[in-house]
């Protein structure tokens, strides 16, 4: 306001590559262009999800995961699971967790979501609306859905996707209105944030702008507006690294890192908060406000001024503290419904392709954090690149194989990619990850994928129709983690639906058969003291890889890069195993997470010639790294394998300038050692927090308590589906969760007796819609 008040012929934009303009326009056509919706999953016992995923790419994912876990989890045979119901053109990690999932192509969405409304009309009072009524294979589920759902009513929610239509949006309003969820399951809240980046490339194209400051973003990359900023006399960018629209500025400003800043911000709820730095600035940078007053005010003063100056008024001190102020008690934003939406025909003229953020790098900002760029992916566990998924019968009818090259192309657009192929993929989309293929960028993410933006339009920004594709004779390498989707009928990971369970509760305990097992030695005791332990729920894990990356920040567990993970080299402590569970066109997705197991009888302590790897007296299966010498038996002998050999001195060979040695420093946690070449290393249940939370104790006489030590990988699971303690204590959290009939212990039969054991997976299918996949198999052949 202060800086168009300075500048009246000046434009202020602000946009988002990953944008909510169909859901504004959505809710437009009811009257309203500044609301957003707020999903409340914890109080819903019935969920439609269309496109939306909630779980995985959603930037309120934690919230959403969090909420909905809490009525997924299973403690006992009385108790009741909510039901996931999605329709998606791509599998998300919403739709692996799904109890029923279509998969559609993007144009046929918003005809399907009008057959969902038309048979939702026959239970509860919607009003009519416009659109020629589509006959699909699904009618059967459509019809078991509405019912479910009107049976639900004031406790089921509908959600759609950003990448769904607006008159998708419009009709998931009316029936979630319809169905009393609003102020119960969703409430509808005021937004400042509005997309209005069109309006000034039209100017910088229209020769009426000669200045243009960029604030934080690159336009020049997720835009595609190089050529628009090429025509502007002065550029002026302030950004915390270089990237495609500081190459072509006049002036860089070093920007602050947000955690070096103060500012403060308001959440949807009507929260609002301090944001205080969590280090003084490592360079000679500044904050966006602080830019912005000087710009205005020609004159410098520092954030924390600024910020204390906002507040004025207020209880400085108070709110400092307490970090919030204000209630979430917020009142929803009412509509006065109207039925102008009109459903489109399903368009089928060529391939489409639908634009989704990455899991790792999201939009591109995020491009050169070597974490997220060697996490492999949920669903294609590729590392360091972004390929095109392909159905199965797509690959067969174009004679496609896994990385091989192809040409998209639409009028002047074009990009040559490799595919991927993915079970569950409808058969006329292919599905392509943003945020890749950076050309300006810092070392760990230049060039790193391919560039999908290319193909982007801002009129379709996530579906388009009418492309064409052409194979190539070429191959990509791509680092793939996990080259198989099937457990060959080794149930790895148990799973049943609700009802089986409740009919035969130890199911899982059953679905392995062994004589009785007996040790060839003397077994570890543990009579008294600690004995460490973890439980997994698989019920409530999503695979969102959260632990993944808790570890490997915790631990100093060095990235790689692409060529040694395709060589199988890969770091990590915890692996998420992802198995398809059905048929190859319309299968389900189960996820494992891996870590080493703590093993009783633990084989890797039986080969070792060095005694590196050693059995402590709380349990743990410790690792003495500078006894190891490399000769890798334990990993062979392991049969999880989670054990990881340092082949090359990742830390002193890393290409960091010694000039910045020191930030080489910063990010490794003291707390725990770096190991160098040559050496084996595991998960070792975090023991660096167990010793603190042991002298903790220690100094004030008494024992540790339950729920005192949290791992990292605990600690960041969004879900709650890690429990961590000591089972020699018969009322901890983890010995009372190993008690349920559920629990079970992966590879049970080989006598190691894991003191990581499982809960098993469930699903909570419609009685009135055929299963889709084998999730009624006890026995796991996925």
């Amino acid at each position: 306001k202060d800086f168009l008040q300075q500048y009246p012929k000046a434009t202020w934009a602000s946009y988002e590559s990953i944008h909510q303009d169909n859901i504004q326009q959505g809710l437009g056509l009811i009257g309203h262009d500044d609301v957003l919706p707020y999903y409340r999953f914890e109080q819903a016992d019935v969920i439609l999800s269309i496109g939306h995923d909630f779980l995985g790419s959603d930037l309120d994912a934690v919230r959403h995961t969090r909420g909905f876990a809490k009525k997924r989890r299973v403690r006992s045979t009385k108790d009741h699971m909510n039901r996931l119901y999605t329709v998606e053109s791509a599998f998300t990690i919403t739709g692996s967790n799904a109890d029923h999932r279509i998969k559609l192509n993007p144009s046929e969405i918003e005809g399907f979501v009008l057959a969902i409304y038309q048979a939702l009309s026959k239970h509860i009072s919607l009003p009519a609306i416009t659109g020629e009524k589509h006959d699909y294979d699904h009618q059967n589920w459509i019809e078991a859905l509405a019912k479910d759902l009107a049976h639900h009513q004031g406790a089921s929610l509908v959600s759609a996707g950003l990448a769904q239509t607006p008159a998708t949006h419009a009709m998931v309003h009316l029936i979630n209105q319809a169905l009393g969820n609003t102020d119960n399951t969703v409430a509808y809240t005021k937004t400042a944030a509005t997309n209005t980046i069109q309006t000034l490339l039209d100017k910088i194209n229209g020769k009426q702008i000669d200045t243009v400051i960029v604030l934080g973003c690159n336009p020049a990359y997720d835009l595609n507006a190089g050529k628009a900023l090429a025509q502007v006399s002065n550029v002026i960018v302030s950004s915390i690294e270089e990237n495609e629209t500081t190459a072509q500025a006049h002036w860089v400003l070093p920007q602050s890192h947000y955690l070096e800043a103060w500012s403060d911000a308001q959440s949807q709820t009507g929260l609002r908060n301090i944001a205080q730095p969590m280090i003084q600035p490592l360079f000679d940078t500044k904050s966006d406000i602080e830019i912005i007053h000087m710009l205005t005010k020609l004159a410098p003063k520092s954030s924390y001024e600024l910020v204390q100056e906002t507040w004025h008024g207020q209880d400085w001190q108070k709110t400092l503290h307490d970090g919030v102020t204000g209630s979430e008690a917020f009142a929803s934003v009412r509509f006065a419904p109207r039925t102008s939406i009109e459903v489109s025909k399903a368009h089928h003229e060529g391939i489409e392709i639908e634009f989704s953020p990455s899991t790792s790098t999201y939009d591109g900002r995020f491009a050169n954090n070597g974490w997220l760029q060697e996490m492999p992916h949920p669903i294609t566990k590729i590392s360091w690149d972004n390929p095109a998924w392909i159905s199965p019968a797509f690959a067969k009818k174009q004679g496609l194989k896994n990385g091989q090259l192809i040409k998209i192309n639409k009028g002047d657009r074009s990009l040559e990619i490799p595919v991927w192929i993915v079970p569950g993929q409808p058969n006329n989309t292919i599905t392509l990850e943003l945020g890749y293929g950076r050309s300006v960028c810092g070392s760990i993410g230049k060039n790193a994928g391919y560039n999908t933006y290319a193909l982007r339009s801002m009129q379709h920004s996530y579906a388009e129709a009418g492309f064409a594709i052409s194979a190539l004779t070429s191959f990509a390498k791509l680092a793939n983690t996990q080259d198989h989707g099937s457990m060959e009928d080794r149930p790895l990971i148990r799973e049943a639906s609700l009802a089986e369970f409740q009919k035969n509760p130890e199911f899982a305990k059953e679905a392995v058969e062994h004589p009785p097992l007996n040790s060839l030695w003397k077994e570890h005791s543990y009579d008294e003291g600690y004995q460490w332990g973890m439980s997994i729920d698989l019920n409530t894990c999503t695979g969102c890889n959260a632990c993944l990356i808790a570890c490997q920040s915790e631990n100093n567990i060095p990235i790689v890069g692409k060529e040694q993970v395709h060589r199988g080299r890969e770091m990590h402590w915890i692996r998420m195993d992802r198995y398809f569970n059905g048929s190859e066109e319309d299968p389900m997705i189960v996820f494992q997470p891996v870590a080493c197991a703590q093993c009783e009888n633990a084989p890797c302590e039986q080969v070792c010639p060095v005694n590196a790897t050693v059995h402590d007296n709380e349990g743990l299966n410790t690792m003495v790294y500078n006894r190891c010498i490399g000769t890798r038996y334990c990993s062979n002998n392991c049969p999880y394998k989670v054990r990881r050999f340092n082949f090359f001195n990742y830390i002193k060979e890393s290409p960091i300038p010694t000039a910045t040695s020191k930030l080489v420093q910063m990010f490794n946690n003291p707390d725990v050692t770096i190991r160098f070449r040559g050496v084996m290393e595991k998960c070792t249940y975090c023991t660096q927090r167990i010793e603190e939370a042991r002298s903790t104790a220690k100094l004030q006489n008494r024992e540790i308590k339950d729920g005192e030590i949290r791992t990292a990988c605990q600690t960041a699971c969004p879900s709650e589906a890690i429990v961590f303690g000591n089972v020699n204590d018969p009322n901890s959290e983890v010995s009372q969760l190993k008690k349920l009939h559920q629990d079970y212990t992966m590879l049970a039969e080989l006598n190691i007796k894991t003191r990581t054991t499982y809960l098993a997976k469930f699903r909570n299918p419609n009685p009135e819609i055929a299963p889709q996949a084998a999730a009624t198999n006890h026995h796991g052949s996925h």
